[in-house]
């Protein structure tokens, strides 16, 4: 008798297009698709900055995920957030105790460098880009509350060296236990944006105390959402050190919402908010 036929397994590939964008095509079980439909699980790209990086432990710098089509064949354009890096894709859904289930990972590939010209380019931008020690303060216009010196104070001296290149935002707060966190996002251009926190040791131990290893930002896309009620359409994720103060970030389409949330990653990939700022609209 014939043996029965077996499925062949899920499998993504990782090909880069150029040093700014790259192509993930994924084959997955018609069953594996079907099951998913069946479930209301949404299919999930994460795409992953594995660069072996002098002094990094977790050689995990950076992560993006991106909706994804339910299919057994299907193809995604991923943007590419820094080039000359090595990058990985994962296909998988999230289940239902809010835990990542990775159904296919492609091989690590080299995206290249972008050429001198756009290298050039790029790096006036981040050039541009005052130190974290600029502080003075000021106050954001239709928001609630001042800002207070640390977090908001960075913003009035960026400001006011580079007229007309932050757009006002609002800061996300936590207050409880008696301390509070804040975070805020600031775009300063089209492609990238600023992110600063004050958390407070209270609330970060606390959350270390229910499972948190490591400190990692997320940058959401929620355009039109409500984060409490909707995933968001896109995320980056960028691992921290637990003393960081702020990150720069890559922001993938303008004229979109952002949002920016510090928290921590469990030994199980759990994510714990610890804070997450007001929505910001990245200009054109």
């Amino acid at each position: 008798a014939r043996p029965p036929a077996t499925a062949a397994p899920a499998r993504v590939v990782l090909t880069p297009r150029d040093c700014r964008t790259a192509d993930a095509h994924w084959e997955l079980p018609t069953t594996t698709v079907a099951d998913l439909k069946a479930g209301s699980r949404s299919l999930k790209a994460r795409l992953y900055d594995v660069t072996e990086l002098p002094g990094h432990r977790h050689r995990l710098n950076s992560l993006q995920e991106f909706n994804a089509e339910l299919v057994a064949q299907g193809d995604l354009q991923l943007p590419i957030a820094v080039d000359d890096r090595d990058y990985l894709v994962e296909v998988g859904y999230v289940d239902s105790n809010y835990q990542w289930q990775a159904l296919a990972k492609s091989e690590p590939v080299r995206v290249p460098a972008c050429p001198s010209t756009v290298a050039a380019g790029l790096g006036s931008n981040l050039q541009s880009t005052p130190s974290a020690g600029a502080i003075a303060e000021t106050a954001l216009p239709n928001r609630a509350g001042g800002v207070t010196a640390g977090l908001g104070a960075s913003l009035g001296n960026r400001t006011a060296a580079d007229p007309g290149q932050e757009t006002a935002v609002g800061i996300g707060r936590r207050t409880d236990m008696g301390v509070e966190s804040k975070i805020i996002l600031v775009p300063r251009s089209a492609t990238t944006a600023y992110a600063y926190w004050e958390a407070a040791p209270a609330h970060k131990e606390a959350l270390r105390q229910t499972g948190g290893r490591v400190m990692a930002l997320r940058i959401h896309d929620a355009t039109d959402l409500d984060l409490d009620s909707q995933p968001p359409h896109a995320t980056q994720e960028y691992i921290l050190a637990d003393s960081d103060p702020d990150h720069h970030v890559s922001i993938w389409t303008a004229d979109r919402d952002y949002v920016a949330e510090l928290g921590y990653l469990t030994d199980e990939g759990q994510w714990l908010q610890l804070v997450r700022s007001l929505h910001v609209r990245v200009p054109t």
